[in-house]
């Protein structure tokens, strides 16, 4: 049996344990978005156009013009679960599934020639993230209905990396893009305080993190991704 049916036989298992003490014991379920900061993600690919681009205006100077534009965008996702109390009662045990878009990086090179030729490069890395996380999460009251919180999660993190390369050419018939992918599966944590506004029904919480995320690295075809990036997240729980 592979990890991938491993982690996924755990979870559902997990999830029916806690199931069948819910009659015994509060379960806790809830449900959050997240938004992860660009960070360093693809510092390598940045540092390898920003360098291909200084390259190319001096092999090109007096024949063209050269310009360039970069864009990075942050990680968005969401993730579920369920808490179930621990023999401490400010402490809670569970675990978690979330699913995380991003980040990405975008690098547009254009040389427009005397000639009126013209040359084109768009590089382009993007990552995608699937989390099963075991948590705990421990809590202060502060007051009768908020509590401050400090929250750790460790677990598998499955990524994958898309790396694509289109170029625009003159006297070529057209774009020509070539793209690249990579796969990985590694340990992934996070840890961060909180606060939340808890009821009998419902509660709310508001979270800063810090993730160490997977990092991956193919020399033929890929920079390194290395990311560990600042959050925040609102969450819901009932």
């Amino acid at each position: 049996m592979n990890l991938g049916r491993i982690l996924s036989t755990s979870i559902v298992v997990s999830f029916f344990a806690l199931g069948l003490r819910a009659e015994y014991k509060k379960i806790t379920f809830f449900g959050q978005a997240e938004y992860l900061t660009y960070s360093d993600a693809f510092e390598k690919a940045e540092n390898s156009f920003n360098q291909m681009v200084n390259e190319t205006a001096a092999d090109t100077a007096g024949l063209g013009t050269v310009t360039s534009n970069v864009k990075t965008s942050g990680g968005a996702g969401f993730r579920i679960g369920a808490f179930a109390p621990s023999p401490l009662k400010t402490l809670m045990v569970g675990g978690s599934l979330g699913y995380v878009a991003g980040p990405s990086f975008k690098g547009e090179e254009k040389i427009q020639y005397n000639d009126e030729s013209h040359y084109n490069n768009t590089s382009e890395d993007t990552a995608k993230l699937w989390r099963y996380m075991g948590e705990t999460k421990y809590s202060v009251p502060l007051g009768n209905k908020f509590q401050a919180r400090l929250a750790f999660a460790l677990g598998i993190a499955a990524l994958k990396v898309k790396h694509k390369v289109t170029v625009d050419d003159s006297e070529a018939p057209g774009p020509v893009t070539t793209d690249h992918s990579i796969s990985t599966m590694k340990l992934s944590w996070e840890i961060g305080p909180a606060i939340a506004y808890v009821t009998d029904r419902i509660g709310v919480e508001l979270a800063l993190t810090y993730a160490q995320m997977p990092s991956a690295e193919n020399s033929n075809t890929f920079k390194q991704f290395d990311w560990n990036p600042f959050g925040v997240r609102l969450g819901v729980e009932f």
